[in-house]
């Protein structure tokens, strides 16, 4: 198996440890403990939860772009273009309509049982007519966690062939990530600029941008590197690391205006290079089959309820305190993931093609 494929096999695990991080991203509790920073004293909860949450899963999406982009170009020409399309009605277009119908029913039914209502967040009544409909089928109104898949297939079926074009050359890829690496870092999050209450349904620069960084990746072959060696890769990847702990530390400490997104930006262009170089320094050993990788989706399409549910029961059966949440904070995300697991186990076991739908294949 030559390099290439062998890298790409390493992509599985990886996008299941990153699944897993964007889970601990959604409890970061500190808030709900009444933990905050006072005077630059940081509590170790509050040092551990910054260290996973703010840091080390701060990669996890931008990251997830780049790889999306990465298999998306990698074999991309204009004579497949349709063939590509085509697969990813499939794996995007078809799981963000069922997940995004499923939300829909769940949050209708809780919220018109009153003794449910009482527990959740956000307690606004769901209709049931076709504005509610048309909102959450097509623009994930109660299923927050699918704008992730909202911005791949605005990215892959509205700017495709765009995208295509810029990647045919090196220069106008590098300053196309440039200019939106600008937009971004001067605050414009969303263009157009087309948010209803919680929900961002415009184009987000700093994603695209990650997403053709990926794409770039592949098709000038820089990772996996044709001509560099295990060793060189895995210190391009520490040294990388290096830079980019130094940026988050700096960012950490509160700067503000546009330096807050530049960091950001770099922070995060930075880290997806340290982890793809030091990926492709394990290019010679083809990572063993392990099923659990396979559920990488379907946790990240349904831990958002079910991690709730969870935090809920933990912050109303034991008493408040810092260690409560620590507790809280590392056992949640645990509990949540290994449900999800069982779940997607059952349901695969039952019906394998139900299976494929929900977990994006």
């Amino acid at each position: 198996m030559n390099k290439d494929k062998i890298f790409l096999s390493w992509l599985s695990p990886l996008k299941f440890v990153l699944t897993c991080l964007i889970v601990y991203i959604h409890l970061y509790n500190a808030q709900n403990y009444g933990l905050i920073y006072n005077l630059g004293i940081h509590s170790s909860t509050l040092w551990i939860e910054d260290i996973v949450s703010q840091n080390l899963a701060h990669i996890a999406v931008p990251l997830f772009f780049a790889i999306s982009g990465y298999l998306y170009f990698r074999t991309l020409t204009f004579a497949n273009l349709k063939e590509k399309l085509k697969r990813r009605v499939s794996s995007l277009c078809v799981p963000f309509i069922i997940w995004n119908a499923i939300y829909f029913l769940l949050f209708y039914i809780i919220t018109h049982v009153p003794m449910i209502a009482d527990t959740l967040n956000s307690t606004a009544v769901v209709e049931f007519d076709c504005k509610s409909l048309v909102g959450a089928l097509f623009f994930y109104k109660q299923n927050y966690i699918m704008w992730f898949v909202y911005q791949l297939i605005l990215y892959v079926f509205f700017l495709g062939p765009c995208l295509l074009l810029i990647l045919k050359n090196m220069y106008v890829s590098l300053l196309t990530i440039l200019i939106l690496a600008v937009v971004y870092s001067i605050g414009y999050l969303e263009l157009p600029n087309l948010s209803e209450n919680t929900m961002m349904i415009g184009i987000y620069p700093d994603m695209l941008a990650y997403f053709i960084f990926g794409g770039f990746l592949s098709i000038y072959e820089i990772i996996p590197p044709s001509k560099l060696d295990r060793k060189k890769a895995k210190i391009i990847a520490l040294l990388c690391f290096i830079v980019s702990q130094v940026i988050w530390s700096i960012n950490h400490a509160e700067y503000k205006d546009w330096y807050l997104y530049s960091l950001n930006f770099l922070f995060n262009i930075i880290s997806i290079c340290s982890i793809l170089f030091f990926i492709s320094s394990f290019s010679d050993k083809h990572k063993s089959n392990i099923n659990i990788f396979d559920y990488s989706f379907f946790i990240f399409a349904i831990h958002p309820f079910l991690l709730e549910c969870v935090q809920k029961a933990f912050y109303i059966k034991l008493p408040h305190s810092e260690w409560v949440a620590l507790i809280d904070y590392i056992l949640s995300p645990m509990i949540t993931i290994c449900i999800c697991v069982v779940i997607g186990k059952l349901i695969r076991e039952m019906s394998y093609p139900l299976y494929k739908i929900l977990g994006g294949r």
